[in-house]
């Protein structure tokens, strides 16, 4: 690895940090989600945590969340659709 890359992809984390989870979870399935959520969950039970990461765990969680909850109104919507006949 190059010592240029590292910066520049750190840089570029922070940046876009918010797009990156945007498109991240534009290409998860629910299984998924809901995996990482549990990981959240595991995570953040551990007592050695940092307040600090545990407000990012907090927050990526809480998009999560959202993420299923999207998906779920998704499906749901598109059942209703299917079970009137349109």
């Amino acid at each position: 690895m190059k010592e240029n890359d590292m910066p520049a992809k750190k840089e570029n984390a922070a940046g876009n940090s918010r797009q990156s989870d945007i498109n991240e979870q534009e290409k998860m399935t629910l299984e998924d989600a809901f995996a990482a959520l549990d990981d959240i969950v595991n995570a953040m039970e551990d007592e050695k945590i940092s307040l600090e990461d545990s407000f990012k765990n907090y927050k990526k969680g809480l998009e999560l969340i959202k993420y299923c909850n999207d998906s779920i109104g998704t499906i749901e919507g598109e059942l209703e659709v299917l079970e009137s006949g349109d």
